[in-house]
């Protein structure tokens, strides 16, 4: 009776145990990969549940959802649909987490190009309004291979009370666009006049 009432309760220890890992983020490749899954799936509700609570105090819901919209570009929506990544690898110390990570992303220059070509042709001779250059090219780009460049990323993963979330440090980035905007327009920031 004794070995079976140790072996139950070991047993529903280990579910209680897997279960809670489980529901506060397994491991930092999985909540990276479900944060670049939303993200790349223009979900960015859900891939903000994955932010650290640091950068959410930065940066709330909306104003990073705001970021995300653009306008109704069928041009964004090809090249958007086409976006992969590959995590490389993850090294985790302790409550912190490295991740290398390769995007595959359109290569904008060689597009730009495209672009380039279809106005100056437009200029040329055929009269096309920007909506009808735009839908021209995101035809090609939907029926053609579309030019790709792969850019390694890295991201930090800190392990937080619920589990693994995403650090962008958005403090950082905060603080340095507002020193950047002052040495572009140094009158705009406080001023002492002798």
């Amino acid at each position: 009776m004794k070995q079976s009432t140790f072996s139950a309760s070991v047993s529903l220890s280990a579910i209680l145990v897997f279960t809670a890992c489980g529901m506060f983020g397994s491991n930092p490749k999985d909540v990276l990969s479900e944060y670049l899954n939303a993200t790349l799936n223009s979900q960015y509700e859900e891939g903000y549940k994955y932010i650290a609570h640091k950068d959410k105090e930065v940066k709330q819901l909306e104003e990073y959802v705001s970021e995300f919209k653009q306008e109704d570009n069928p041009i964004a929506k090809a090249l958007n649909d086409r976006c992969s990544y590959k995590i490389k690898g993850i090294v985790i110390d302790g409550n912190q987490a490295i991740a290398n990570v390769e995007v595959v992303i359109p290569d904008v220059i060689s597009i730009l190009g495209d672009l380039k070509g279809a106005a100056f042709t437009s200029a040329l001779g055929e009269e096309k309004d920007d909506n009808e250059i735009a839908k021209v090219l995101a035809e090609k780009y939907k029926n053609n291979n579309l030019p790709m460049t792969t850019i390694p990323e890295t991201y930090k993963l800190i392990k937080e009370a619920d589990g693994w979330k995403i650090f962008l440090d958005w403090e950082t980035e905060k603080i340095e666009a507002e020193r950047n905007a002052l040495l572009l327009h140094p009158l705009k920031g406080p001023q002492t006049f002798y």
